[in-house]
């Protein structure tokens, strides 16, 4: 799954907590949020420092902040439920949140892992496709061997 395929998943399963979701899925969109998070904070810090705005008053980017990270927190508990389903854990244990620092940390430890392959109770595989072994979207080749000038033993 790509970038953008990522991106339009997520936001299509809004707020779907009950099947799996695929790493691949999973880091994109997160690499998403920080982008725009990023961006967001950036133009906030250039009005600021430029002197577009007061010290006092808000920037429009930190409305803009505001607003993307409230629209994004539903997807992102829901991304957060299906990767751990993947990884065959209860959304439960999103309550590892609650502790500060380190949970947060554990939680993002839990959802790199890789997920169970085929299906398991949550639902069916997410990046079995039925086309064999895939990296990033692209077949497998088989390794070849190397015969360094020399036929393989067995006389092949």
């Amino acid at each position: 799954m790509g970038f953008g395929q990522s991106i339009k998943t997520v936001y299509s399963k809004y707020a779907t907590f009950s099947g799996r979701a695929s790493r691949g899925e999973f880091w994109w969109f997160l690499l998403f949020d920080f982008l725009v998070n990023l961006v967001l904070m950036a133009l906030n810090t250039i009005a600021r420092n430029a002197g577009i705005v007061s010290p006092e008053t808000t920037t429009p980017a930190v409305h803009l902040l505001a607003l993307f990270n409230l629209g994004t927190f539903i997807p992102l508990l829901a991304l957060y439920a299906r990767r751990l389903h993947d990884t065959g854990r209860s959304a439960a244990f999103l309550l590892l949140f609650l502790i500060a620092g380190l949970g947060a940390l554990i939680l993002l430890v839990l959802c790199a892992s890789a997920g169970q392959p085929g299906p398991n109770q949550y639902g069916d595989d997410p990046v079995d496709t039925g086309r064999g072994a895939q990296s990033f979207g692209h077949p497998v080749q088989p390794a070849q061997q190397a015969s360094y000038g020399r036929p393989p033993y067995g006389g092949q």
